[in-house]
């Protein structure tokens, strides 16, 4: 039921009309300035969170991937909730999905600078971009991990455009995922923004270089100090990791929904957050 249905018409195609295809119907047709367009988006996100690679592709067919990617790319400051929607639709869209990220690919392809805008505007609006920018790295060390171990290597990490980009600006998105917010802005729309940096700091660890990173971090937090301007990171961050814990600590259910969701055992999470 929440596929079949009567026949309608779908983004100039004919096909099935279940639940979650007018859902989809009704999603293209509201304007960015419209605060149900989230409520929309999130019935169309949960349904992703729950299913598999069958039915992102089943979402994608209907042009869902093209028209999120226009809608970040078209976005406008002033209306930033829109911008969020966009993303964590599209990061739901995408995860663990190596032909959502082809398509990403083939996307970005059609001009020049169509991946240096979208890439701005995830640097520039993390508390926006932040969820979707956490999944792209779990993707992205799960399709390395199993190209090491399993030989599934038909997706290749050395032409993917979301590779690249992560692989040249860790340290610099770890830097301001630690300071986009500060522990009084902290509230339970944005702790997601530490949840990122928490992700990009267990990689570091898992490959042994998250000490000489925190170490350097430090060391330029000395040197702010010492000029008496600028950013303390890692002074900002463990107040951030304090209201982190406190938290999580107390809310199993949240608990487990951020293992499930990153695939990383909350046991995990906790080691880093400590070290």
């Amino acid at each position: 039921a929440v596929l079949d249905g009567r026949q309608s018409t779908v983004r100039g195609a004919e096909q099935p009309a279940g639940l979650m295809r007018k859902l989809i119907n009704v999603f293209y047709e509201i304007p960015a300035n419209q605060s149900y367009r989230f409520w929309m988006a999130s019935c169309i996100e949960a349904f992703l969170r729950v299913s598999g690679p069958k039915f992102q592709a089943y979402v994608a067919d209907t042009g869902m991937l093209e028209f999120l990617l226009n809608s970040i790319l078209e976005c406008s400051a002033s209306m930033p909730g829109s911008l969020q929607t966009s993303f964590e639709l599209l990061g739901e869209l995408m995860k663990f999905n190596r032909e959502m990220f082809i398509k990403f690919n083939a996307f970005m392809s059609k001009e020049e600078n169509l991946v240096d805008k979208f890439f701005h505007i995830v640097q520039t609006h993390l508390v926006d971009s932040n969820v979707f920018l956490r999944v792209m790295i779990l993707s992205v060390e799960q399709f390395t991990e199993e190209a090491a171990t399993r030989n599934l290597d038909y997706y290749s990490i050395e032409k993917c455009r979301i590779g690249k980009f992560l692989q040249a600006n860790r340290l610099s998105l770890m830097k301001d995922l630690m300071s986009v917010v500060s522990v009084d802005q902290i509230n339970q729309e944005n702790i997601c923004c530490v949840n990122t940096a928490l992700v990009l700091c267990i990689y570091a660890r898992r490959n042994g270089q998250l000490r000489n990173i925190l170490n350097n971090l430090s060391k330029e937090d000395a040197n702010t100090k010492a000029k008496g301007r600028g950013i303390l990171f890692c002074e900002n961050f463990k107040k951030l990791l304090w209201f982190w814990k406190e938290y999580y600590y107390l809310r199993g259910r949240d608990c487990m929904s951020l293992e499930m969701s990153s695939h990383i055992r909350f046991s995990e999470w906790k080691e880093v957050c400590v070290e």
